[in-house]
């Protein structure tokens, strides 16, 4: 491979955006069941 350096860079970022697309997917499932349990403390 001639550019090494760039391909880990895309790797990289790629990784990163894969892992900040599950994250939110699991804040989101996160965050309803907290509204759902919370909802009588409001």
């Amino acid at each position: 491979m001639k550019y090494p350096f760039l391909f880990m860079l895309i790797s990289v970022l790629l990784g990163m955006l894969v892992f900040m697309m599950l994250a939110s997917a699991v804040w989101a499932e996160l965050k309803a069941c907290v509204d759902k349990k919370g909802d009588s403390r409001h």
